[in-house]
């Protein structure tokens, strides 16, 4: 098999790849693999998770490790969710005009998305500021009217 490694065609000289320290390679889908994020996490003074929540319009994506966080209560370490919500693209390889999941912003699609949100935000490991929920969005400017009182 002809290696190919397309940074030492593009970067001569490049170092890679590089075996990932600590962790190894790992799944999130494994309970121990999370365990041990939380125990390396906490030794190094970070507060908590933030897991990115795709929701496309009534239907989650790459939800399986929250769900089993949810389910498990383990590990026991604060988490917030960012909700991915523009469109799923190809942009990793700059083909951003590549829709492979549309996201449509209405407020009912959006009120749905925050019924969704309930149980994940009832859960004691929940991160609170100033006793406020912490719930990230990565692209505000997306929504429909989001200063508009639901």
């Amino acid at each position: 098999m002809d290696e190919c490694y397309i940074c030492q065609t593009c970067f001569p000289g490049h170092y890679q790849p590089h075996i990932p320290a600590d962790l190894g390679f790992y799944d999130l889908r494994l309970e121990e693999v999370r365990e041990e994020q939380a125990r390396l996490a906490r030794n190094y003074g970070i507060h908590g998770f933030c897991y990115y929540y795709y929701y496309f319009n009534g239907k989650r994506l790459l939800n399986r490790p929250l769900d089993e966080v949810l389910a498990s209560g383990k590990p026991d370490f604060p988490f917030c969710i960012c909700w991915a919500n523009e469109n799923w693209t190809r942009k990793w390889d700059g083909n951003n005009d590549n829709i492979l999941i549309e996201q449509l912003h209405s407020t009912e699609n959006d009120q749905d998305f925050i019924r969704q949100l309930i149980p994940v935000l009832k859960d004691n490991r929940y991160i609170r500021v100033n006793n406020k929920l912490l719930v990230l969005v990565y692209r505000t400017e997306l929504l429909p009217d989001p200063k508009k009182p639901r």
